[in-house]
């Protein structure tokens, strides 16, 4: 619980942010003559009405107002899209996201073992399984890029600083949904190992190391919504969809 007490300046703006990020309580509000902020006016601001301030070191703070224009391809939301509360999943991802840790371990002994286990056994035919298989992924893959890499473009070409600043892309639809979705897809996409294993292909280093890795950082950044994590999971999922 947070206690604070101020106008509506820059600053305290930004506090309200983070207090509604992480759902904080209040207890005390502004009460100075038209900056005062009701507490039904704040359940329904979005972190696109906020002056926002973006900490480039310990000494130094640049503002910058945010104010979303007009964008057809992202103001169209799907229903199961906006049923998403991009606020109460980074919780709870942020509050689990050592599981990744915990995931990298098993697998990374799992691949190990069952290269071991594999050297005395005949490889598997598994062409039809990693056909399909690739073709969900591709699947998604290019459902995600469709609806993530025009909100990185439109950001991006407004303000460099909003697209690094400004983390509506993981909080708000329709990219709260996808980035929510890529995070998860990172455990999933650990199954890629699993066919180069049973097929008795070379799993080197860059494969495994790659595979967890991404997912640890994956897990991180979407739990605590690094803002420029908008171009890593973009692009993404956008190479993922040519490769696939």
């Amino acid at each position: 619980e947070l206690t604070f007490i101020g106008r509506s300046n820059p600053l305290f703006i930004y506090l309200l942010m983070i207090c509604k990020s992480y759902h904080l309580e209040f207890k005390t509000w502004p009460i100075s003559g038209a900056n005062k902020i009701k507490l039904e006016n704040f359940e329904r601001l979005t972190l696109r009405h906020f002056h926002c301030l973006c900490v480039f070191d310990s000494t130094t703070m640049a503002s910058s107002s945010f104010e979303r224009t007009p964008d057809t391809i992202m103001n169209l939301v799907l229903n199961y899209e906006a049923s998403i509360d991009g606020h109460h999943a980074t919780k709870v991802i942020r509050d689990n996201w050592t599981v990744s840790v915990w995931l990298s371990v098993v697998y990374v002994a799992l691949v190990f073992g069952g290269i071991r286990v594999m050297k005395s056994r005949p490889s598997y035919n598994l062409r039809p399984v990693l056909g399909v298989w690739s073709a969900i992924l591709a699947v998604f893959s290019i459902a995600g890029a469709a609806r993530t890499v025009p909100e990185l473009f439109s950001v991006s070409s407004r303000s460099f600083q909003e697209s690094v600043c400004n983390p509506s892309f993981f909080l708000e639809p329709p990219t709260s949904l996808w980035a929510l979705l890529f995070t998860l897809s990172k455990v999933l996409e650990l199954l890629d190992t699993a066919f180069l294993v049973l097929k008795k292909r070379p799993v080197i280093f860059l494969h495994w190391y790659h595979h967890f890795t991404v997912m640890m950082y994956c897990f991180y950044t979407y739990g605590y919504f690094v803002a420029p994590g908008r171009y890593f999971l973009s692009l993404n999922f956008f190479v993922h969809a040519v490769m696939y």
